[in-house]
């Protein structure tokens, strides 16, 4: 999603394109403990929030999305 609105940025003003990363970079996503609640979990993912990267043994172990989490919830793999 942040991919597209950054395409979309910058096709309606190519300058985008120039400017530094942390000049158009959206604010990054949380990091969440590998053992936490998948039903927390879920109360952290929204549209402004569409992913979290999951912390294991003190080190970013993986990403997990909203899509990950509702495919677990409805059971499809």
């Amino acid at each position: 999603m942040a991919e597209q609105m950054l395409m979309a940025r910058a096709l309606e003003d190519p300058a985008t394109l120039d400017k530094p990363v942390e000049d158009v970079m959206d604010a990054p996503f949380p990091v969440v403990d590998a053992d936490l609640p998948v039903e927390r979990l879920t109360t952290m993912l929204s549209r402004e929030t569409p992913a979290a990267l999951v912390r294991r043994g003190g080190k970013i172990a993986g990403i997990v999305t909203r899509y990950d989490v509702l495919h677990q919830l409805a059971g499809i793999q």
